[in-house]
C-alpha cells in the first residue's frame, strides 16, 4: 500500500496541495527535530483500493484503510514527532453558470464546465470532531472556507463507501426482494369502471383527486407507465 501513498507537506518551501472534490484525506501535524514549529502534511486516501481491508484470519471483519494508514503513519513520516492525525473531506461547488444561448459550441461549453468544476470554490469542509485547532485553521485558511462551512463529524467522515458492504455474501443481513404493488386508487378505479359497465381511465381517477405514487414501492408499470400510455396528445391550434 505504501507506494500508492504520497504525503504532501505544506510549509514556506512547498505550496498547499490541491484537494480534489469529495476526496478523503488525512491531515497530519508533525514536528521535525530542531524545527521552529509544526508542519502540516496531507495524505490522500487512495481511491483505487477498497476502503475496507480484511482482517487476516477473520471472516467478514474489516479495518478502515484510513485507520490502517494512521496506525502506521511512522512508516510514511519517519523521524518526525506526530502531533495530530485527522481525517477531512472537501466538497466543491458543482454549479458553474454558463449562458447556453451564446455558446458557439455546446459540447465545448459542457467540457469546459466539467473541467472548471474540478477547481470550483470549496463550499463544505468536513473534519474529525477531534481535529486539532491548528489543523482546522490551516485548512480553513488555505481552502477559503468560513466557520459555518466547517462540519465536525463523529465516526466516519465519508459514508459513501458503505455501499461496498452490500456486496458481501450475507443473505441473512439482506432484506427480502420487494415486489412493487399496485396503487389502491387505480385498483378502485378499475372496480368502479366495471360496476358502471365501462372502463374508467387514469384521467378519471386524477380528475377526482391527485394521486401520489411512490416508486419503487408502487408499480411503475401500473401507475406512471399506464398514465404515459393513455395520455392524450396535445393539439396545437392550426394557423
Amino acid at each position: 500500500m505504501l507506494p500508492t501513498l504520497t504525503p504532501l507537506a505544506f510549509d514556506p518551501a512547498h505550496p498547499f496541495p490541491f484537494i480534489s472534490n469529495l476526496s478523503l484525506s488525512l491531515a497530519v501535524v508533525s514536528r521535525s527535530p530542531g524545527a521552529d514549529g509544526p508542519r502540516f502534511t496531507r495524505i490522500k486516501i487512495p481511491q483505487n483500493r477498497s476502503r475496507f481491508v480484511p482482517v487476516p484470519g477473520r471472516t467478514h471483519e474489516y479495518v478502515l484503510i484510513e485507520d490502517l494508514i494512521e496506525a502506521n503513519i511512522d512508516l510514511l513520516l519517519p523521524n518526525l514527532e506526530i502531533l495530530d492525525v485527522s481525517k477531512f473531506k472537501v466538497t466543491r461547488n458543482a454549479e458553474v453558470r454558463r449562458d447556453e444561448e451564446v455558446a458557439e459550441d455546446l459540447i465545448d461549453m459542457i467540457e469546459e464546465v466539467i473541467e472548471q468544476r474540478r477547481f470550483a470554490t470549496v463550499v463544505r469542509l468536513e473534519v474529525d470532531a477531534d481535529m486539532s485547532d491548528e489543523a482546522v485553521s490551516v485548512l480553513r485558511t488555505q481552502l477559503g472556507v468560513d466557520d459555518d462551512e466547517v462540519y465536525q463529524r463523529r465516526g466516519l467522515v465519508d459514508y459513501r463507501s458503505l455501499f461496498e458492504l452490500t456486496e458481501l455474501d450475507r443473505p441473512d443481513l439482506s432484506l427480502p426482494a420487494w415486489t412493487p404493488q399496485p396503487h389502491p386508487r387505480f385498483g378502485a378505479e378499475r372496480a368502479a369502471g366495471t360496476a358502471r359497465g365501462g372502463s374508467a381511465t387514469v384521467f378519471d381517477t386524477i380528475r377526482e383527486a391527485d394521486v401520489l405514487v411512490h416508486h419503487p414501492y408502487h408499480s411503475f408499470e401500473a401507475t406512471t407507465q399506464r398514465f404515459l400510455r393513455r395520455r392524450r396528445p396535445i393539439r396545437t391550434p392550426s394557423r
